[in-house]
């Protein structure tokens, strides 16, 4: 999922949150993607350009709840690039709800 995906919609996303209240009052903001099982990375172009935004980049891919019961949940969202928060010296909190085991 490059900047350019779906007609730069991830760009404009990104340029957002560049101009979010996080960022005026110099926090990170953050984008989390909740996706499906086959998007399983997200683009380094991607990740590159909300670095250099300062923007947190956090990722989560769906499955299903095991045994196989046609119930959905999100799975664990992963921080991609903790530099922009370790830099500046600040410590991610999580982003609750995708991820807690047995929750939608």
């Amino acid at each position: 999922m490059p900047p350019s995906y779906e007609n730069y919609q991830i760009l404009g996303f990104l340029d957002v949150l560049d101009r979010s209240p996080a960022t005026a009052n110099n926090e990170n903001p953050a984008i989390v993607f909740l996706t499906t099982s086959d998007v399983r990375t997200i683009s380094s172009r991607t990740i590159t350009e909300a670095n250099r935004r300062g923007i947190g980049v956090w990722h989560s891919i769906g499955c299903e709840i095991a045994p196989p019961s046609g119930n959905l949940q999100m799975g664990k969202a992963q921080l991609l690039n903790v530099g922009v928060y370790i830099l500046p010296g600040r410590v991610p909190t999580g982003y609750g709800g995708p991820g807690n085991s047995g929750r939608i």
